[in-house]
């Protein structure tokens, strides 16, 4: 099988990218939100297999796979107009390029840092957002992680991933009209 540069990689990254809301903000609650950057992202810290997104998303590989990732910023009003009593957050990995290795996905709770009392972690579904803008529920994928083994706070919904993906996290139910 023949390996591809992590160059190249991040160049097709770029040209695949999904645009998604990350940072902690929600949704759908109108045209005020305040979104601190648009476009792709790179990683806040990036040392030993750790991709980090503050407050979005983390991304564990082993340390030699040396792996670089980009997340993508706007709201999806489609997904997010279903329910709007919904809180909905989106996280998009640009592009759908094989990881060199098996890694750990963890989706961090941004319910933890608004106002007022969060869901519960179990109350939550993940679905995963398919290119045509379809959902599919894959919550059960996922186990949610207060730490990780080494007593670190995670406060995530973890799972093992080949490729990355574009996700979406409801406090709700939300049905696939399409």
């Amino acid at each position: 099988m023949k390996r591809r540069s992590w160059a190249a990689l991040a160049a097709l990254l770029l040209v695949f990218s999904l645009s998604l809301c990350v940072h902690g903000l929600p949704a759908g609650e109108g045209t005020e939100q305040d979104v601190p950057q648009r476009g792709p992202q790179e990683p806040q810290s990036s040392s030993h297999g750790l991709l980090r997104w503050e407050g979005a998303s983390l991304l564990l590989t082993e340390p030699e796979a040396g792996c670089e990732a980009f997340l993508s910023v706007d709201p999806v009003e489609e997904i997010a107009g279903r329910n709007p009593q919904a809180e909905v957050y989106f996280r998009c990995f640009s592009g759908d390029e094989g990881l060199p290795c098996r890694a750990v996905l963890t989706l961090e709770n941004p319910y933890l840092e608004g106002e007022g009392p969060a869901p519960l972690p179990e109350d939550c579904r993940l679905y995963s957002l398919a290119k045509d803008g379809s959902l599919l529920d894959v919550t059960s994928l996922f186990t949610y992680v207060a730490e990780d083994e080494d007593g670190n706070q995670i406060d995530g919904w973890r799972t093992k991933v080949w490729t990355l993906g574009s996700y979406v996290i409801a406090d709700c139910d939300l049905e696939d009209e399409a």
